[in-house]
């Protein structure tokens, strides 16, 4: 555990001198990955949208637009990273890049706390704890634009599990099999994270672009299946 925390903190020490270091194959496969996942993310939108829109409930309209809008935000920022050469734009992508996380994992707490928990104490402040540790996250970014901080990692992690303080509240709106996927989601993204430490590893950062992925696809049938049709 201890070396895995070590490795990460070595590759977020090195992450803004490791711009254009990856082979081409590698970063073909990184903006492929992502690419994909961006046109899933925009028919996720779609889909979220409209089914919260037949549902006929305000909070789940708005809910399922953050949510989409930070999904799709996450993985073109990311795709575009990887798909372009130039030094001082993937410099700036990567920043968004990383801002984009906090963004989602915000975003996918509100589809929780404003479609099924807004009537609820648990619910605004979830939501409040995780907006507030996403903008304190973004606000840190910005300072450190060229430095991808370590305690990034940590408020990342902490806002991926918060929903573990509030599990019971979360599984009565939800269910038992709603708070299964939104874990199995979880587990996925942060599983991702072996493969993003292994710096050795070909195509390591593919790898953990896959993982995203299976995350994020994971997540959406969590909102889809389990958020939405129960919204307030």
């Amino acid at each position: 555990m201890r070396s895995a925390l070590a490795a990460l903190v070595r590759r977020a020490r090195d992450d803004h001198d490791d711009l254009g270091s990856e082979s081409f194959a590698e970063e073909v496969a990184n903006a492929v990955t992502h690419a994909i996942g961006a046109g899933l993310a925009i028919t996720a939108l779609v889909l979220g949208v409209v089914y919260a829109a037949q549902i006929e409930s305000a909070w789940a309209i708005v809910a399922a637009a953050i949510y989409g809008a930070t999904l799709v935000f996450m993985f073109l920022v990311s795709t575009l990273y990887h798909s372009i050469p130039h030094l001082g734009a993937k410099r700036l992508f990567l920043a968004c890049d990383h801002i984009a996380i906090f963004l989602l994992i915000a975003g996918t707490y509100t589809a929780i706390t404003l479609a099924v928990m807004n009537g609820t104490w648990q619910g605004w402040v979830m939501f409040g704890v995780i907006w507030g540790l996403a903008l304190t996250g973004i606000v840190l970014r910005v300072v450190w634009l060229r430095y991808m901080h370590p305690i990034f990692y940590v408020i990342y992690l902490a806002m991926g599990w918060l929903g573990f303080l509030f599990a019971d509240a979360v599984e009565a709106k939800v269910g038992w099999a709603g708070v299964e996927m939104i874990l199995i989601g979880g587990v996925c993204y942060t599983g991702g994270m072996v493969f993003y430490a292994l710096r050795k590893l070909p195509f390591n950062h593919a790898l953990w672009h896959g993982a995203v992925l299976a995350g994020a696809i994971v997540h959406f049938f969590a909102v889809y299946d389990y958020i939405i049709p129960r919204a307030a």
